[in-house]
């Protein structure tokens, strides 16, 4: 299973470069469309008249924008999801051997229209990224209220804000989008599998990645989904929505029941070993990673005290440390939200 989520997550960077290059391209067109705009090329004072037909002509080719990304990523919703699907069958059914393995049918049409329907956010996915987009008409609406007070040129003005640089936040926004809807494509391909075979697969088990992690900027592995990791549920218990929160990178993974069970005539398997990686806290450039079969306890009293105290912050840390509270405890596990001090310290109280 590691290396389907290996599989998966080198699709996705290689796909993400694609919709990268796709974003930028229609920016560098909105702008050459702009820069050859006769109403655009005036050297006088921008106006109020010429500041709304640049926000009229911007939020047209949002909306373009916004279309075509919805496209391509319901596309690879499709691809990754049948990928995910085929993957998993295979390896709860032991490539077929299991008897009466439900093999489930799932079609990429289905998948690409049932990611234009899940909800981010409290948003659809065009909706969504509409909303990524709009960030970007919102710095181009200060800028050219800037530019309209300082009396400076349409033509001044819209070579500033296309500059390079230019969306750079706005894409950073759709990466994020990115990344959580194709991991939900993940997901959901495997709960449809788990649900067919609710014989088979008896539980489900959360399963984060384990990585440098900063309590201040949210980087690597959250408080969230590290609190969750381990903790094991029934197909019809109450649980955290997985994919937790943007750019999560979690899972389900089945716990099945023993092959003997099944009548198979094979050894029970091991243990999954989950990935680590280690990343500079400033740049998130990889240092090092690798697989483990540690519990998430152990990889984390192995780190030292300052990566301890900036992975849960330095008072929850030391909960952990002095043992009056459990990893597991710093969140919720139906929920799957954070708790608060003071919520710890009450567990703490009651467990003495």
């Amino acid at each position: 299973m590691v290396a389907t989520q290996q599989a998966i997550d080198g699709y996705t960077d290689s796909q993400l470069k694609v919709l990268q290059s796709g974003y930028q391209a229609a920016i560098k067109n909105t702008a050459e469309k702009l820069a050859s705009d006769r109403r655009f090329r005036s050297r006088k004072a921008l106006g109020r008249k010429r500041e709304k037909a640049l926000l009229a002509e911007l939020r047209i080719a949002e909306k373009a924008i916004s279309e075509q990304l919805s496209g391509a990523i319901a596309a690879d919703f499709a691809e990754v999801g049948l990928y995910s699907k085929d993957q998993i069958e295979a390896i709860v059914s032991w490539d077929g051997k299991t008897p009466g393995f439900n093999n489930i049918l799932l079609t990429a049409q289905e998948l690409e229209a049932y990611s234009l329907s899940l909800e981010q956010d409290g948003y659809v996915l065009e909706d969504r990224l509409a909303a990524d987009i709009g960030s970007l008409s919102e710095g181009v609406k200060s800028e050219l209220v800037a530019g309209r007070i300082a009396g400076e040129s349409a033509r001044t003005v819209a070579k500033r804000i296309f500059d390079a640089g230019a969306g750079e936040k706005t894409l950073r926004q759709i990466e994020g989008t990115y990344l959580t809807y194709i991991q939900s494509a993940n997901s959901y391909a495997r709960e449809q599998v788990y649900a067919a075979n609710s014989d088979i697969v008896r539980e489900v088990e959360w399963s984060a990645v384990l990585e440098t992690m900063s309590a201040s900027t949210g980087h690597g592995t959250c408080i969230k989904c590290f609190g969750l990791d381990g903790n094991r549920y029934r197909l019809d218990e109450e649980r955290p929505d997985n994919p937790l929160h943007n750019r999560c990178r979690c899972l389900y993974m089945p716990v099945t029941t023993t092959w003997q069970e099944l009548g198979l005539d094979i050894p029970e398997m091991e243990n999954e070993y989950r990935r680590w990686t280690e990343r500079d806290l400033a740049t998130r450039k990889i240092l090092d990673y690798g697989t483990t079969d540690q519990t998430k306890e152990e990889w984390w009293f192995d780190k030292s005290k300052a990566w301890q105290d900036n992975s849960f912050g330095p008072t929850r840390a030391q909960m952990v440390r002095a043992k009056i509270i459990r990893i597991d405890d710093l969140s919720d596990r139906q929920t799957g939200e954070q708790r608060t001090v003071k919520e710890l310290e009450r567990i703490a109280r009651n467990r003495t």
